[in-house]
This record gives structure tokens, C-alpha cells and sequence, in this order.
């Protein structure tokens, strides 16, 4: 809004000055008054400081039909030997420049373990299992930590598990639909915390949703070599 405003009193400007006939420049504001203007926002922005924030908590959910049985897809789930190899990055990926997935481990396959997810360039996932359900679900809580992630993976504002975008839980669901054919729902709960909410979680939908897309695609790939 500030730089609409701006343009308009400089084509006014410009407009006085060719205008042999006007003989002074009253009424056309001054360059104290404009450069004023433009400082607006950042006096505005240093009053709200972190004030305008406003927290909300968003789940999204994404699906997929897979050729295989409901034993081999759980077990894909739980496949610590992935690779990300013949996967294409998506846009928001490469527009991000989102690190490339390395590997998953898992300490123990119980209430309490700990399944870890890494990314090159130390971006990683830890998650928590807090919910299982063998061959039907499995819940985790996911904690990252900021701070132990290098300034130069991507940048404050889109730092998962910073102050602006966080992801709290991730859900594995999967139902029979034939001896060999399974539903699998993966979901994911997160949290935003903006001035702008309804433009950030477009963006964290995006986000989400290509990481989401990513690991069902891996689960499919490992279930059907099985």
C-alpha cells in the first residue's frame, strides 16, 4: 500500500515539473514528507512487534490406493533402509530449496520409541510414537529443534519448529481393501503462527502437502518391491 502510495505522489511530481505553466510546487508534498511515508510500515511494524501474532493449528490429510498387502505396506512404513533415489523434488521443494531426504532410523517399534528423519544439510525430524496399532495405525508426536539446525537450511520464517511454522503430529492410517490393496491415509497436524495467517497456511499447505506426497510415494515404491 505504502509503495501505491509513493508511486502516485512521484507521478504527480514528475507531472508539476513538466507543467510549464504551474509556477511553484505548492501542494505537492516534499521529499521529508514522502521519505515519511515510506517509513510508516517500519515505525508500525516495530510498534506490533510479535503482538499480531496469531497462533492456529491446522490438519491436513492426504490419501493414497496401494498395490500391496496390508502387511507389506505397514512394514514399508517402518522400513529404515529407504532411499529417496528416482523421486522427483517438487516446486515448492526446489523453490525452497528444501533439503534432499538422507535416511530414517527407528530405535524400537513400541509406545515411547523414537523413529528419526533426516535430511541432508542437518534438517531432521524427531518423532515420538504415541499411538500404535499394529497394521492399522500408527501416531507420532514430532519434535524439532531450531537451534540444532543450521542457519543456512531455509530461512526464520519458514524453519519448521521455529516460531512461525511448527509440525506437531503425524498420523499413519491404513485400512484392507483387498488381499492386495490398502488405503493408506497419512495426515499431519501443524501450527502457524503469523500476522497473516490466511496467506502463511497457503504456503504451509503447500509445504506440507509435497512432504506428505513424498513419503506416501516412498511407502508405495518400497511396498511394491516387497
Amino acid at each position: 500500500i505504502g509503495g501505491i502510495i509513493g508511486y502516485k505522489h512521484k507521478r504527480r511530481n514528475v507531472k508539476n515539473e513538466d507543467d510549464e505553466l504551474l509556477d511553484s510546487n505548492i501542494g505537492t508534498p516534499g521529499r521529508l514528507e514522502v521519505s515519511f511515508l515510506f517509513f510508516i510500515p517500519v515505525l508500525l511494524g516495530m510498534l506490533e512487534g510479535d503482538s499480531s501474532l496469531s497462533p492456529e493449528v491446522i490438519t491436513i490429510k492426504k490419501e493414497l490406493i496401494i498395490n500391496a498387502s496390508k502387511f507389506d505396506v505397514w512394514n514399508s512404513i517402518l522400513d529404515t533402509e529407504r532411499s529417496s533415489e528416482n523421486l522427483e523434488p517438487g516446486i515448492v521443494y526446489s523453490l525452497l530449496d528444501f533439503p534432499p531426504y538422507k535416511e530414517t532410523t527407528l530405535d524400537t517399534l513400541a509406545v515411547g520409541g523414537v523413529r528419526m528423519i533426516n535430511y541432508e544439510r542437518g534438517l531432521y525430524f524427531e518423532e515420538v510414537i504415541k499411538e500404535l496399532k499394529i497394521e492399522e495405525k500408527l501416531v507420532l508426536e514430532v519434535n524439532t529443534d531450531p537451534f540444532n539446525i543450521p542457519p543456512t537450511v531455509m530461512d526464520e520464517h519458514i524453519l519448521i519448529g521455529g516460531k512461525h511454522l511448527d509440525v506437531l503430529e503425524d498420523v499413519y492410517e491404513l485400512v484392507e481393501i483387498s488381499e492386495d490393496e490398502t488405503k493408506l491415509t497419512l495426515s499431519s497436524k501443524f501450527y502457524i503462527n503469523t500476522p497473516f495467517n490466511w496467506y502463511c497456511s497457503w504456503w504451509a499447505n503447500l509445504i506440507m502437502s509435497e512432504i506428505l506426497d513424498s513419503e506416501l510415494e516412498k511407502v508405495n515404491r518400497i511396498s511394491l518391491n516387497n
